[in-house]
């Protein structure tokens, strides 16, 4: 079962199926037919093409932007009663392309949407969607199997290479390590960066706990320093939930894990 259905798996299980969803780094044609099974098995409960169900609506966009009248017109069918399942579903590619009438005209309908409608917001760039909708909808970052392990060997460089910042040279300020904040690419990479580290720092302090050596570990480390570490990243990836600039994150982000090293020092 792939990643993005097994997770509005779980959401419908636990009854948990929000109004909106903003789904990012995908392109449509790439989950099109895991969209379709998604849709289909825990919205409009159909079997029938997507492309071809009354009641779901695909704005597909090839222009610089989504147009108001493009969001007028998929609102005006919306308001419509459903032909067949009690539900309606809309699916708006590209979503980052939705310039400032284009969301007004859309934002209402995220703020107080019709009975049984469910936005379903594509983005291959996050960073670019206009606040007003991020902070509408459910955020779901996705990257494709084959996306992971042509990325993973770089993901884990990076890891690495900030791992040693924080635990092996001691810096005092982030402006000696400017090459940071061009090696993570957006917002997007470094919530991978974190979940990344998330891990290791998780297996650092079970190998700590457990007396058992990890890359991590060193002579200055406790059980506490590294708690206190897991805690500023797992916290630093909630707040990239939220549109924040990247290189401010960063900047927090390390300084609060060179304190946790050196508070105590």
């Amino acid at each position: 079962m792939k990643e993005l259905y097994s997770y509005f798996n779980r959401l419908y299980s636990e009854n948990k199926l929000s109004h909106a969803f903003l789904i990012g780094n995908v392109f449509y044609d790439d989950i099109e037919e895991e969209l379709a099974m998604i849709i289909n098995d825990f919205f409009v409960k159909s079997n029938m093409n997507i492309n071809e169900n009354p009641d779901v609506f695909i704005l597909r966009n090839n222009e610089d932007a989504v147009s108001k009248d493009d969001i007028r017109e998929l609102i005006g069918n919306l308001n419509k009663t459903s032909q067949f399942h009690n539900a309606k579903v809309y699916v708006i590619e590209n979503s980052e392309k939705l310039n400032d009438p284009s969301c007004n005209a859309l934002l209402k309908t995220l703020e107080e949407p019709p009975a049984n409608v469910y936005a379903i917001l594509l983005s291959s760039n996050m960073d670019d969607v206009k606040d007003t909708i991020y902070s509408r909808c459910q955020k779901i970052f996705v990257s494709s199997s084959a996306s992971m392990k042509e990325n993973t060997e770089e993901l884990d460089e990076i890891t690495d290479k900030i791992i040693d910042y924080i635990e092996k040279l001691e810096i005092k300020t982030i402006s000696k390590k400017y090459d940071i904040y061009s090696i993570i690419e957006d917002r997007k990479m470094f919530v991978d960066i974190l979940q990344n580290m998330l891990l290791r720092y998780k297996k650092s302090l079970d190998g700590l706990i457990k007396n058992v050596e990890s890359d991590i570990i060193n002579k200055n480390n406790n059980i506490e320093e590294i708690s206190r570490k897991i805690l500023v990243i797992d916290e630093s990836i909630s707040r990239l939930e939220i549109p924040l600039n990247k290189n401010l994150s960063i900047d927090r982000f390390i300084i609060e894990m060179w304190r946790c090293k050196n508070e105590n020092s």
